[in-house]
Parts: C-alpha cells; structure tokens; sequence
C-alpha cells in the first residue's frame, strides 16, 4: 500500500459520519496521485487505504473475525514480501513477541488481532508515521494529519530546521499538534494507547576484529540480503548508477545475486556520473537510461500551478529541496519504475565512510552542530532567530536521539548520527515518495548495517576505504573502473585523494560556520534563479509582499534557490494554500 488514514471513533458512529468528518484528509491524500483501495471499520476506528500508482499492491488481509493486517510501504518479513510476509506476521504476532529481527525493508504495520489494533514502522524509522497530539488520528501523510486539527500552531525549531537543511528532526514537527511516532516502540492505540519497546537484536563484529574479518562479515550480510530481492522480485527492480561509492556497490551486489536490474542516471551528457555510469554499462553489456531533467520542456505559470499543487502532496510538503518544480521529478520517478515493482535507493553507503568528515576523536554536542549545522551568521534570517536558543533546541534532540545525558559525544556516536539523524529525516521523505509509486526501499539504512557499521574502526573508512575493498571483494572487475573521484575503486587509493581528505577532516572545527556564511553571501550575488522561482511564477500562488513566511526570513536575502524553495514551501504550509 501506498498510504493509510487512521481515525478513531464512537461505537455509535456510522461509516458515514466518519467520511464525512475526515473527507478533507482523505482528499488530500488522494491528490499524491494514488487510489483508496479499502475502507476497514471496527467498533472504534476506520482505516482507509491507498494502492500505489503503478500497480495494487498485496499488502492487506482481512479475516473472518475482523481481524485485519495492513502494511504502508515495503515490508519483508522472513525472507518473504506479500501476503505470505502477512500471515506470517499476523500469526506471529504479540504484544511481547520477539519478532523485529525478522523484519527488513521500510514499511509501517497495523494489525488489528484479538480486538486490539498496534501500529509500528521500520525500526530506523525511514517510514515516516505522524498523529495528532491525542493520538485519534495516525497517518503516514503529515499533510493529512495537518487537516485534522482544529487548531494549528506553528514550531519555529522545525521551520527553522526544513529550511535550513530540508529536514525536521526528531519527533516534533513544523506544527505543534502533529508529532512523529517513535519508531523504536510498538504502539498500542486500542483498547488504550500506549508504547512498548521493540525487541532487537543485531548480529556484529568485535571493534577488534581484522580489517578482513570485518569485510567478510559486511559482503556476507549484504549479499544475502541482495538475494532476498532476487528471490522476491527478480530483476523487476530499478536503481540509479552514478559515479560514486554507493551505487557501484549496489551494482556489484546485483550482478554477485544474479539480479539484471533496470538502471538509470542523472544529468547533461558531459556530466562525470553519465560519463561514467555509460562506461561501465558499455564494458559490462548492460542497458542505462539517461534523463537530462535540463531538457524537461518549459511550463506557462497557468499550467505549471496544478503541478506545484501535485508535487506539494507528493512529497507530503517536504521535500529537501521544496515543493516548486518543474514537474520533472515525478516525471522521471514514474517513468524510470515503469518497469519496475521495486525501486532501490542508494542513500546511505556513507555509513562505510567518514561521512561527517570529523576527526576521529569525541567531541562536545554543540562542536559537532558547529562542524556540520552552522551556516555562521544566518543572515537570511529575520530577528526573530536566536541562534543560540536554537543549537540548544538541536542539542536537546541529539541526546534524546543517542539516548544520553552527556554534552559529549564519543567518535562512535557521531558515526551514529549518520543513520539516526541524516538518513532517518533526510533520507526518509524521499523513501516514502517512491513508496507511492512501487515499492522502494534503502538497503544501507536497514539496522543489519547501520549498527554493525557503528563498529568499524573510523580509520577504515577513511578516503573511502572500506567501502572501496567491499566493491573490489564482490566484483573486481566492476571496482577497476574509474569513477567520478578520478580513481577507481580496485587499485590502492592515490596520495591526492589521501591529502584530501585529510584536509577536510582536520579543517578547523571553528573555521566551517564562517566559511560556509562566506559562501552563502558569495552565492547569493551568483544564484541562478530556476524560472518555477521567479516572481511571474510565484505570483501566480501567492501575493510576496504579504508572506507569512516573512516572520521567519528575509526573503530578498536568501542565498540560495533550495533554501528559497523550502521557504516558499513553508509559506503553503502556513496558508494551508493547497
């Protein structure tokens, strides 16, 4: 399934009522472009469910005593996806069960067993699910939720977060009354609400453990869980190829499991990831699919509205770019799954690289917020910002995201955040988009790597290290071709791309926030404005002089386009302008 909506009730309410109080919710889900596929009543609630645009999905089972199991998203359950992966789980199924192992992909679940109804979501959380501060209301659209309130207030902490960096952290959201589900328990709605811890228990690897020894244990997990998709779904599966780390390795683990997948790239024909992506798939004899989103044909502001208008539901109002597009993003999403019942994203191999680029030594919270969220001044803002109160907001969320006390972190809890924060709310928006359309997963965000990944000693990871030797174990003749550093992935790392990164690294902590206020400014004298941003455009939605998005930014000031965009995107969210 693509989408649910679940809403409590009164036993006394009819199916009726219930439709029509919610008809604004439902509505704005359906304009994601998907189906309602059922309507499932109990004495206390309704689900409504969504199909996804490219095919129905086997996704729900309904019994003969009411009992239902419904999964939103990507779900595999022992090796199985479908409706075998549902009658095992629902006869599986306790509040106490030590089931979580078994699960892998990016998914939410509610099971209706024994008259009570659970919802949980994947246990690194990329299957974004959000309520009501009442816990009346559960959705995996932010958006549909949004409709529900009566009263809607905003949070500055996370509109200040989505535009600085095209994400809300943790579990809060832009407005107040709508809060994430805690991916780390199982929630009870029904008879009462309540959360209980999940289970799990990850296979990993001793820190001490050989260079070797660590590597045979990563291409051993990652090759069995590539023949897990071959065994679901064949070569009915689609992935980008660029120039990088990630999507190599995810290339190299498709051919080792037998899989012929249907790959595409991004960008101009000079661009190095097209270059490179067509010199392997030459050598190699495969096929690729080339889409230059440049040549996209140019939209008249009256027609481009309905397409912001689609992509603002699409992306449940927060995409890490914004809402205001051409209309090629979900061209090309539709059309490179066209022949494909499972997307593959390739976000997330950075949990095989030193990702943060930080020194491999414990830092102080607010020094790793300085070394990556700073942007130094934030002179884009209004003087409503207080710098301080907010990276003192960021660190509250990070020690509740590591679970500490501590105002340091150790090198280890930095590795962490990569998973916990970038690709649970960075990453996740983007996952349950292509979840709309086919199925779609992140295989580098299932827990069977992140946590063993926390493990690997960070000097491994350096210049790309271990994830280049995990590509040259799979497929050596894959890792000999060059890539968009400049080397290849087979051969020892040269001295260059070594000096690089050491310098990235160990650049000064104190020295990031006014470097990148420094670019800001200097890119605001160069952006290059996108025509869907231009004021023929943006007049088209909304009167600019009288935003109230204006609290918050200086709009004249913004430096860069994507900051722009989310800024705008907000400025829908606040009007309810869709």
């Amino acid at each position: 399934m693509a989408g649910f909506l679940y809403v409590t009730k009164n036993r006394i309410d009819s199916i009726k009522k219930i439709i029509q109080k919610y008809q604004v919710s439902i509505e704005c889900i359906l304009k994601k472009g998907i189906s309602l596929k059922e309507t499932i009543e109990t004495e206390n609630g309704v689900a409504f469910v969504f199909d996804k645009i490219n095919f129905s999905s086997e996704n729900v089972i309904r019994f003969k005593t009411g009992d239902f199991i419904i999964v939103i998203g990507t779900m595999f359950y022992k090796r199985k996806m479908g409706l075998d992966a549902l009658r095992y789980l629902y006869e599986d199924f306790s509040e106490d069960s030590d089931i979580f192992n078994d699960f892998c992909g990016n998914f939410c679940v509610l099971i209706f067993k024994k008259g009570e109804l659970y919802i949980f979501n994947d246990y690194n959380g990329l299957c974004h699910v959000y309520s009501n501060n009442e816990k009346t209301v559960f959705s995996n659209s932010f958006l549909a939720v949004v409709k529900t309130l009566k009263k809607k207030t905003e949070s500055d902490q996370e509109i200040y977060e989505y535009i600085s960096h095209g994400a809300m952290y943790g579990n809060s959201t832009m407005i107040q009354e709508v809060k994430r589900l805690d991916s780390y328990n199982l929630h009870r709605i029904f008879p009462s609400y309540c959360m209980i811890p999940k289970s799990i228990h990850i296979s990993s690897f001793d820190v001490k453990d050989s260079f070797e020894n660590q590597l045979n244990f990563v291409v051993e997990s990652l090759i069995n869980y590539f023949q897990m998709l071959r065994e679901n779904i064949g070569d009915k599966i689609c992935s980008a190829l660029s120039g990088g780390y990630d999507s190599r390795l995810m290339l190299a683990l498709f051919l080792k499991s037998g899989i012929n997948p249907y790959l595409y790239v991004y960008g101009d024909d000079k661009a190095i990831d097209v270059r490179v992506s067509k010199l392997i798939c030459k050598g190699e004899n495969l096929h690729i699919n080339h889409y230059d989103k440049m040549n996209y044909p140019k939209i008249e502001p009256e027609q481009w509205l309905e397409v912001l208008k689609f992509h603002y539901h699409f992306t449940d109002g927060q995409s890490i770019t914004g809402a205001f597009d051409t209309g090629v993003d979900i061209f090309t999403r539709k059309k490179r799954s066209n022949n494909a019942i499972l997307q593959v994203n390739g976000g997330g191999g950075e949990i095989y690289r030193n990702f943060w680029h930080l020194p491999n030594r414990e830092l102080r919270i607010m020094t790793f917020l300085k070394a990556i969220y700073d942007y130094g001044s934030f002179f884009f803002y209004t003087d409503q910002f207080k710098k301080k109160k907010y990276f003192q907001n960021f660190k509250r969320k990070i020690k509740l995201i590591l679970k500490t006390n501590s105002n340091r972190i150790s090198r280890r809890q930095i590795e962490m955040l990569y998973p916990l924060l970038r690709l649970r709310y960075w990453m996740g928006p983007n996952n349950s988009s292509n979840n709309l359309i086919s199925y779609a997963i992140t295989p580098y965000a299932e827990p069977i790597f992140t946590i063993p990944s926390y493990n690997i000693p960070l000097p491994y990871k350096e210049s790309g290290k271990f994830e280049a030797k995990l590509i040259k174990i799979i497929n050596p003749k894959i890792a000999k071709y060059s890539s968009g550093y400049g080397f290849n992935f087979f051969d020892p790392i040269p001295f260059f791309a070594k000096l690089n990164n050491f310098l990235n690294v160990y650049r000064p902590i104190f020295l990031r926030p006014h470097i990148r206020d420094a670019n800001q400014r200097i890119s605001k004298k160069r952006i290059s404005i996108p025509f869907y941003l231009k004021d023929r455009y943006i007049r088209s939605v909304f009167d600019t002089k009288v935003l109230e998005v204006r609290r918050y930014v200086h709009i004249d000031r913004i430096p860069n386009y994507e900051i722009l965009n989310r800024a705008l995107t907000v400025e829908l969210l606040l009007t309810d302008r869709f």
